[in-house]
């Protein structure tokens, strides 16, 4: 889900909060990710590949393919104008909603071509948020003209009829979740698709009792688990919306725009502030039961949107242009207690892999550890663990979608431990 001033999940992957190190022990959180970007940035969006783009009013898109560390400006045929937002389809293409205009790039970036919602009339409606479903389908929002649905990757829209029984109110907000239901919500109301890709309608089920509120922020992961959050709290649900599990979340909630959600659990958020982003951030390591501040280090308090790459990146957009969470992280699953005789990385598996490979290592002692994986040239590909980890045996996922095929190798230090080992991606 993508929308004005928020962000959706990314394919995050977050290290668990009783295998990581405490952030709080950190001085400072976020690090300037800003060489050739030192602008306000209202949007982030992220490919399969961990590319990153980032979108700037009256400026335009920018795109960075170092995770952050430098910024080229992209063609821009139109201004992207009233604070571009940036979606991602599963074919890797990016759409852009800027003003009332709305663009599309097949070529990452390099050139963009028009889209025409309402190819009748004089002017498109603003684009208030965008979504796709798992099969290509595009939705976006426009607030008081219509939901609009895309079955041909942007080319041609219709009018998606039947959400909201009222016949004359019209989404703010859309978003898809992990397994293609379509939800929406305008004010504080909200519809969500009960059928995949939005064909049929009806009220959330499970919704909480007063509803999610105004501002709705909306994120999941690869397991599963959905975040709700609004100016009524922040919610989770792990059987796709049938049932919300409430969350004690910071004291303001009066805006809930950026938000992520980790493969764990992770929550990284806005804590509130009027329309326009939110102030500061905090995140939550036990699925929203507790919460730590984590602006330490940005040098504005308003965030816009966040995002995490493949690379176990966290990225905050904020009026000081784009900040990187000073460590990466990882999803990592600790394994029932089990305590190797030895230190250990085992092969990956399966070998090869087509979408997702497993990596698992044994430690014997509470030890500093770094699990990274590299190609053939040695270029960092992705830090799959990082941080102190208590004696056990582990299981760490890579998610290897978007990587060409080919060799590649991942290398575990753990203290005085080192040891690498090669994987193979197949198409």
């Amino acid at each position: 889900m993508i929308r004005l001033n928020s962000l959706v999940s990314g394919l995050a992957i977050i290290i668990f909060a009783t295998t990581g190190p405490n952030p709080a022990q950190a001085q400072q959180f976020w690090t300037p990710a800003n060489i050739g970007l030192v602008k306000p940035v209202t949007s982030l969006a992220v490919n399969s590949a961990g590319v990153l783009f980032a979108g700037v009013p009256d400026d335009g898109i920018y795109r960075s393919t170092d995770d952050g560390q430098s910024w080229t400006l992209l063609t821009n045929p139109a201004g992207f104008t009233l604070g571009p937002i940036l979606g991602m389809s599963p074919a890797d293409h990016i759409f852009v909603g800027a003003g009332w205009q709305e663009f599309r790039s097949t070529t990452n970036g390099d050139s963009w071509e028009t889209m025409r919602l309402s190819p009748l009339s004089s002017y498109d409606p603003p684009v208030m948020a965008l979504t796709f479903t798992p099969s290509g389908r595009m939705f976006i929002a426009t607030g008081g003209s219509a939901l609009y649905i895309s079955m041909d990757d942007g080319k041609h829209w219709s009018e998606n009829t039947g959400v909201f029984s009222d016949g004359s109110t019209y989404p703010t907000f859309v978003a898809c979740g992990p397994r293609g239901t379509i939800f929406a919500a305008a004010a504080s109301l909200l519809d969500t698709a009960l059928g995949l890709d939005g064909m049929t309608w009806g009220a959330v089920p499970g919704e909480p009792a007063g509803g999610f509120g105004e501002n709705i922020g909306f994120a999941y992961n690869l397991s599963g688990d959905i975040v709700m959050a609004g100016s009524n709290g922040v919610y989770r649900s792990t059987d796709n919306g049938g049932t919300w599990m409430s969350q004690i979340g910071p004291a303001d909630l009066t805006s809930n725009y950026s938000i992520a959600l980790g493969a764990n659990g992770y929550i990284f958020k806005g804590l509130g502030s009027s329309f326009g982003g939110s102030t500061g951030l905090s995140l939550s390591v036990d699925h929203g039961a507790n919460w730590t501040p984590i602006s330490a280090g940005l040098l504005s308090d308003r965030v816009y949107a966040i995002r995490i790459n493949r690379h176990g990146y966290v990225f905050a957009a904020t009026d000081s242009g784009v900040f990187r969470y000073i460590d990466p992280t990882g999803d990592v699953k600790s394994m029932a207690n089990t305590i190797p005789a030895n230190c250990s990385l085992d092969q990956s598996f399966p070998n090869p892999a087509t979408s997702s490979a497993t990596i698992r290592f044994g430690l014997v002692e509470s030890t500093p550890v770094s699990l990274v994986v590299y190609d053939a040239t040695g270029r960092e590909v992705a830090q799959l663990a990082t941080g102190e980890y208590r004696a056990g045996t582990y299981e760490a996922a890579f998610d290897t979608r978007g990587l060409t095929r080919g060799v590649y190798y991942y290398k575990l230090q753990a203290g005085a431990f080192s040891q690498a080992r090669t994987l193979i991606i197949a198409p």
